[in-house]
């Protein structure tokens, strides 16, 4: 009888040891992608879920920034990819825009803040700098209206841009703005290349040197 109970109390330890323990690791490995495949940076394996995700993005910043009566009038763009958030638009002050960045910065997933946004009458005149300018030319920060030359240029760089095939993707995401002759891309895009290709168009249109090229890259 020894002899038999001991074997019975064999078989329990082994059955502890080998049948109890595998299961663990199984049930850790399940359960961390679970909790990895979606966290509140927006990162996502799944192709249709980071649209979501930035779209939820955006939402959350434009309500931190409207909830403020002081900045609900302006008219502002906020582009988000993969955590960073792009501003665009106009605003009077500079304290305004920098508020404005610091409320985005506060919201919950926003990595960085890119502060595309500009003070004055004229969008973007304030971010070229002022010796890309002839001598004795309007400074673009105290330039008080959009010229109308600048419509008409702002117009065949958008064509040139958004018209190529491979680039036809990032209108809504890249803006050119067009000061006195001169050109400010703002927005996001993939890669480097990309970046380049948009700067390479621009050019075809204002010459390299009258291209400024904001744009972001965020993989």
């Amino acid at each position: 009888m020894i002899g038999f109970w001991a074997v019975i109390a064999g078989l329990s330890i082994s059955a502890a040891a080998f049948g109890e323990s595998a299961p663990a690791p199984r049930g850790e490995g399940t359960s961390k992608p679970a909790q990895t495949g979606a966290n509140q940076t927006g990162v996502f394996s799944a192709p249709e879920q980071p649209a979501s995700a930035a779209t939820q993005l955006a939402g959350n910043v434009r309500a931190a920034i409207f909830g403020d009566p002081a900045f609900s009038g302006f008219d502002l763009k906020v582009v988000p990819v993969n955590g960073v958030v792009v501003l665009q638009g106009n605003v009077d002050t500079p304290f305004q825009r920098d508020q404005i960045a610091m409320r985005a910065g506060q919201v919950a997933g926003v990595s960085r803040v890119q502060n595309a946004i500009t003070v004055g009458l004229v969008p973007g005149a304030a971010m070229i700098p002022g010796s890309a300018f002839p001598s004795g030319a309007t400074a673009p920060p105290v330039q008080t209206q959009v010229l109308e030359s600048d419509r008409v240029l702002r117009s065949q760089v958008r064509t040139a841009v958004f018209g190529d095939a491979a680039l036809s993707g990032f209108n809504g995401n890249v803006t050119p703005v067009v000061v006195q002759g001169k050109v400010l891309l703002q927005g996001v895009v993939q890669s480097p290349e990309q970046r380049d290709q948009i700067g390479s168009a621009a050019a075809r249109v204002v010459g390299p040197g009258n291209v400024f090229n904001e744009i972001v890259v965020t993989p």
